[in-house]
């Protein structure tokens, strides 16, 4: 079995036979040698690859002093690779060895969003290239990018789905073109006026079934076959291998056990969802000069406290997040400025110290998470404890990430046809098709030049998008490492639970001829979607951004909310009594904070203030919502 090592924040990759043994490190007698770069070379190590009995195994070789795998010193006994093993060197280096090319995903999380795939993968066929483009250009990573957290669903396998959406429109475009030169050719060739006719009949009457049969029926049909719920989801398709394997490298990369979150814009918790309006708050606590308290002491007293609760479904880690705008290569986070950002630190995030120059791009956080697999709702509480002088910060903040958008992603559309009348419909717009009278060429030509013009125009914006990535990065020209958003937040629901206006109107006045100019492209692209949309006839989907939020799924995640607000409290008060710190004000606070209640009804999620009942100046105890 072949063994996959690849390097982090790196495209660098090997693929080992297991005919022979390996020696991994930074000299020239290696094997395999790692890039060296300055302050490296006095500071090198290696260790060995070696296969038998059916199990490779990492073994120490003559440097191996420091070197880490799976968080464990290696040793001179062998670890065996199982599955996956993570190697981190002294210099910064990580290195992933696996026995396949891709890190697999936890089976729970894969099974609890089978619905969403199957929506999802129905979806990129409904309207051929157009919505193939739309799930692509949202799963689109630009070259540098940093690897999202994971998102519970196979990108690269809606990948392809939508990339072959994307090709079966291409192919039938590229045969109506073909049929069209078929008959200029006969027109020239032939001599008999009879037989042009004859021959241009047919041909028309051919090339504009090939068009409408691609639109009307093949749209409906493979969006169709993702109805039933037991569908396995093959990509059935493999005709298409050039096309796919362009998209899917240009894709976004998760990996399941990252730890370390590159963002970018003004969101730094990538992932997460919406904020919980109110959920956001930093507290400070005055504490006495004398008295010290380590900040991974609040955050074992938080967790004992959150533990006693013995909630079902809440997970806890740890997480580094890093603003990515225009992060600098360090060797440890980012190698050079021409790879990706690390996802992975095998120290705890929360034990890392944070420098005063790199406070503000660096912050690590404890983090909550409830899942409800049944509804795929997913609550994450940050938790951040910072020492500043004699001062104290508590910093929190609750976001919700709820399901797919069952409205915008819907698939129920297809049930208002069958195979009978959707070849009903694809005979009739053929003859509609073919009896247009339009000057020059017919009218299935131009809906052929139009497929394949959105396909060049698309290869084109992603080629030259990435251009311009490598040449920001090279000019180190406020580059962004970090993504704004996942694909998982851009499909899933919009609750608006800050009541934001949707859809705002932006008017243009800085070049009035430039504004001009594009705003008859996209007439012109409009009127073509139109007609798209048109004789897609109920393949149109619904884009009304609509709250289809769970009433019972929404009080189960606010009283999750709730109930790690106050444990938080709770604990963080305990801990200062221990250590004889004055906790009034800082009680005083947080009930203040805790009484903040949410109401929730089954169209609206508002919050409200509600008056403290009995609890005075002191931390209340957790309140199930009714």
């Amino acid at each position: 079995m072949n063994l996959t090592l690849s390097l982090e924040q790196s495209r660098l990759t090997w693929t080992l036979n297991p005919a022979r043994n390996y020696v991994v490190g930074q000299t020239s007698e290696c094997d395999i040698r790692l890039p060296l770069q300055g302050k490296e070379l006095q500071n090198q190590s290696s260790f060995r690859l070696e296969y038998a009995s059916g199990i490779w195994y990492l073994r120490s070789g003559d440097s191996s002093k420091g070197i880490l795998v799976n968080k464990s010193n290696l040793t001179e006994v062998p670890v065996a690779i199982k599955d996956i093993a993570y190697v981190s060197l002294p210099n910064g280096h990580t290195l992933t060895a696996s026995l396949s090319p891709k890190v697999t995903r936890v089976e729970h999380e894969v099974s609890s969003l089978v619905t969403s795939m199957r929506l999802l993968s129905g979806n990129a066929y409904m309207r051929g290239i157009s919505s193939g483009f739309e799930l692509l250009n949202q799963l689109r990573s630009d070259p540098y990018k940093a690897k999202i957290p994971d998102a519970g669903l196979d990108l690269n396998r809606i990948a392809v789905h939508a990339a072959q959406s994307v090709s079966i429109t291409l192919s039938f475009a590229l045969i109506a073109i073909a049929i069209f030169c078929v008959q200029l050719v006969v027109n020239e060739t032939i001599e008999s006026q009879e037989i042009i006719d004859n021959a241009s009949l047919f041909l028309g009457a051919f090339g504009s079934f090939t068009i409408v049969f691609e639109i009307i029926y093949l749209r409906w049909y493979n969006a169709r076959r993702f109805l039933r719920k037991n569908r396995k989801l093959s990509t059935r398709i493999r005709f298409f291998k050039l096309i796919v394997s362009y998209f899917k490298q240009r894709i976004f990369q998760s990996d399941p056990l990252q730890n370390v979150v590159t963002f970018g814009g003004l969101k730094p918790f990538l992932g997460a969802g919406e904020q919980i309006p109110g959920s956001s708050w930093t507290l400070p606590i005055n504490r006495n000069n004398s008295i010290h308290i380590d900040s991974k002491d609040f955050y074992q007293a938080v967790d004992s406290e959150i533990a006693r609760l013995d909630l079902p479904h809440l997970y806890k880690y740890s997480r580094l997040l890093i603003d990515g705008f225009e992060l600098k290569a360090d060797n440890k986070f980012l190698i050079n400025k021409s790879s990706r950002p690390a996802t992975l630190s095998f120290d705890d995030p929360l034990l890392l110290p944070e420098q005063s120059e790199s406070a503000s791009r660096i912050r690590a956080y404890r983090v909550y998470q409830y899942i409800d697999t049944e509804r795929d709702y997913i609550l994450s509480h940050f938790l951040r404890f910072h020492n500043a002088g004699s001062i104290t910060f508590v910093e929190s903040s609750a976001h919700i990430l709820p399901g797919i958008d069952r409205q915008r992603y819907s698939l129920t559309s297809t049930l208002n046809d069958t195979h009978f009348s959707r070849l009903l419909k694809t005979l009739v717009i053929t003859f509609a098709f073919f009896s247009a009278p339009l000057p020059f060429f017919p009218l299935y030509l131009w809906f052929a030049l139009w497929h394949i013009g959105m396909f060049i125009y698309n290869i084109i914006l992603w080629e030259f998008n990435d251009i311009k990535q490598r040449q920001a990065v090279e000019l180190e020209e406020e580059y962004n490492y970090g993504i704004p958003k996942t694909f998982r937040e851009e499909i899933a629901e919009q609750l608006d639970l800050e009541g934001k206006p949707q859809n705002p109107v932006l008017i243009n006045l800085a070049n009035p001829g430039f504004s001009l100019f594009r705003f008859l492209i996209n007439l012109i692209k409009s009127i073509f979607l139109l007609l798209n949309r048109i004789l897609s006839f109920n393949l149109i989907l619904d884009r009304e951004r609509t709250r289809n939020f769970d009433y019972y799924g929404a009080q189960d995640v606010f009283m999750y909310w709730k109930a790690i607000q106050e444990a938080i409290f709770r604990g963080t008060v305990e801990l200062l009594k221990e250590n004889g710190v004055d906790t009034a004000q800082f009680e005083q606070d947080a009930a203040s904070i805790v009484n903040y209640g949410v109401m929730v009804t089954a169209s609206t999620i508002s919050n409200s203030t509600v008056a403290a009942s009995g609890s005075g100046g002191t931390v209340s105890q957790v309140q199930k919502v009714p």
